[in-house]
């Protein structure tokens, strides 16, 4: 009888719609994934100063502001999602101002900045699936979908990225 290995762990991927060509795909830390804030390329896994977090902050403000430019097509994938999309905002703009004002030290803020990060994560990632799923459909607001989960989507990640951060700043201690 042949003596067969026995794997002490596998990943099994089904079918993923979209492929996943260019994804990463991790079951632990991922250390070679970058970011570009402000222009400059910088690692994901590096603890960046406060300067550097506020400037991801401002950048993705600055996305939230271009998605809510046309409310038609944040109508087109529900009623609702308009005002998701203003909740997340306005839970971006309590971290930033969190932030703008905190030192490095101060725990407490941290944990009101990661909790502030991780609730216009949840609202957009929310928005996001929603998306994918009109996106799927031959029509004017499939179409108009398609476009929003190509500007969605790193949008979601940059604020992963912002929740990752808060932790290395403020909650590492």
């Amino acid at each position: 009888m042949a003596n067969k290995e026995k794997s002490s762990s596998s990943v099994r991927i089904g079918n993923v719609q979209g492929g996943i060509t260019n994804s990463m795909i991790a079951g632990g830390n991922i250390s070679h994934a970058t970011i570009n804030v402000g222009g400059r390329d910088m690692a994901v896994n590096s603890t960046p100063n406060l300067e550097e977090f506020n400037q991801l902050l401002m950048e993705i403000r600055a996305d939230l502001e271009k998605l809510t430019a046309d409310p038609n097509v944040l109508k087109s994938i529900s009623p609702a999602v308009p005002y998701t999309v203003e909740g997340a905002k306005a839970s971006l703009e309590a971290a930033v101002q969190n932030a703008g004002s905190v030192e490095n030290t101060d725990i407490s803020k941290g944990e009101a900045i990661q909790k502030s990060v991780g609730e216009a994560t949840s609202l957009l990632g929310t928005v996001l699936d929603s998306a994918k799923t009109v996106a799927e459909k031959a029509t004017a607001a499939g179409k108009s979908a398609k476009s929003l989960v190509e500007t969605l989507g790193p949008v979601v990640e940059k604020l992963a990225v912002a929740g990752l951060w808060v932790a290395r700043i403020w909650l590492a201690h």
